[in-house]
């Protein structure tokens, strides 16, 4: 069974109809079993604040999509910052010079894909974040970036 490590610029697009909406929301009704961290529940909700702030939701809109959020999240795999994935952080911040919000998702994926638990056969990040798609990539993860990418077989 895979598992997957869903990072904040895919999550919103759960919310937020923008280019990869469609294949994220297809990617996660294909392969619902999904990871992410605190982290991102707070930028997704951070970006939806935003777009209300900007005219580009309703206040109801919002507050809808900001309990949705949680909800989703409950039904996640979480990976929590503990010691061992800020030490992952310490040593991706070091080599890739990430944002710091990136710097933790690599590690939190990073972690999972090494500490997956038994059954899991195969984990993938999804981002839509370049720079941090490449950093994934040379550390070794397989990557789904919806904005550019077809769904792919597995």
């Amino acid at each position: 069974m895979p598992i997957h490590y869903l990072d904040a610029s895919a999550w919103v697009k759960r919310y937020i109809q923008e280019e990869g909406s469609q294949r994220v929301n297809a990617w996660m009704n294909q392969y619902p079993l999904v990871a992410s961290t605190a982290l991102g529940v707070t930028e997704v909700l951070s970006t939806v604040v935003r777009k209300a702030r900007a005219g580009e939701l309703t206040e109801k809109e919002r507050d809808k999509i900001a309990n949705h959020v949680w909800v989703e999240f409950d039904a996640f795999a979480h990976v929590y910052h503990t010691p061992p994935v800020m030490e992952r952080a310490r040593e991706a911040a070091l080599r890739f010079g990430l944002r710091g919000a990136d710097t933790v998702h690599l590690a939190s994926a990073l972690w999972l894909e090494a500490h997956a638990p038994s059954g899991i056969e195969e984990m993938t990040m999804i981002t839509c974040d370049r720079e941090l798609e490449e950093a994934a990539e040379q550390s070794g993860l397989a990557v789904f970036d919806p904005t550019r990418e077809s769904l792919p077989e597995l």
